[in-house]
């Protein structure tokens, strides 16, 4: 590629500023400039301060796991004390909703059911079939039956 002559390169140079291009001081201005790279210094910061919290939380979860913790119900547990910290209402709310959906897809008594825990439903089984026959020795004997305490 050739090399420009000195006037031509003084040439472009003009019409790359009546263009706008290079040179941007009149669009931005020198304050416009300072706080952009203002504002580019404090993101370059942060970011690099957020890279060594990652870090460090990645050293704590690493020797929770070598602790023996499962670190997946770690996270999730710490994920929910924060929305909690941040809106203990609204998490409230969700919680109350997550039991309900939770009673109405896992109860033994819908046809279908698979439980989680099969113990747990024999023993929940176990409970009913005992409350039963103590309902039925109450009604034989003519006894009035206890209330139910909740």
């Amino acid at each position: 590629m050739a090399k420009k002559s000195a006037a031509a390169q003084q040439r472009d140079a003009e019409r790359e500023r009546e263009a706008g291009v290079g040179d941007n001081s009149g669009v931005l201005g020198i304050a416009g400039q300072e706080q952009l790279r203002s504002l580019e210094h404090r993101i370059m910061s942060l970011l690099e301060e957020r890279d060594e919290l990652n870090e460090d939380i990645a050293e704590v979860f690493k020797e929770a796991k070598d602790s023996g913790f499962d670190t997946k119900i770690l996270r999730k547990a710490i994920a929910r004390k924060r929305a909690m910290n941040k809106d203990a209402a609204g998490f409230a709310a969700a919680e109350e909703l997550l039991t309900l959906y939770f009673a109405t897809l896992y109860q033994p008594d819908l046809p279908g059911f698979v439980p989680l825990n099969p113990g747990l439903a024999d023993q929940r089984k176990a409970e009913d079939d005992f409350e039963a026959s103590q309902e039925e020795l109450a009604a034989q004997a003519g006894r009035p039956q206890p209330e139910e305490v909740i």
